[in-house]
């Protein structure tokens, strides 16, 4: 695999299908860290009817995807932030980590074309140090009781 080769891109609607079988073991991974929030059907369901947007990273030149991730509108009332809902690797969480510069500004170009005021990401600590470079920076912490 040649870092030329790989490419990041945002899935049209009408190929979501041809690729779901390589995205979903990605997702389903992802979504194992939602406190059952959402399972790998809901996320498919969401991206059926618009509501979250599905990316690839991948290999071009062995059609081998590396990194599938989801991204959603928040609309808030004051402004509009691009949200980064689920993101899973295939087995190499270095993937995301060594090519976050293919990935990075596209998701920043798309949340501008989106009219969005920023970005905004829920998920465990690494993600700090991941997009720390970029200008992200811990806003707040979450904390939840299930009963």
């Amino acid at each position: 695999m040649s870092d030329s080769s790989i490419r990041f891109t945002a899935v049209s609607p009408r190929f979501v299908n041809s690729c779901w079988e390589k995205a979903k073991p990605l997702l389903e991974k992802a979504s194992g860290q939602s406190n059952g929030r959402f399972t790998v059907d809901d996320i498919k369901q969401q991206i059926d009817i618009g509501q979250q947007v599905l990316w690839m990273l991948y290999d071009s030149d062995s059609d081998e995807m590396l990194v599938a991730l989801t991204t959603s509108i928040a609309r808030y009332p004051s402004k509009r932030l691009l949200n980064i809902m689920f993101c899973g690797a295939d087995g190499e969480d270095s993937y995301w980590l060594d090519h976050r510069d293919k990935i990075v500004p596209e998701l920043l170009d798309w949340a501008k074309l989106q009219n969005c005021a920023g970005v905004e990401l829920s998920g465990r600590e690494g993600w700090a140090r991941v997009l720390g470079p970029y200008g992200f920076r811990k806003a707040y912490v979450t904390l939840e009781m299930e009963f």
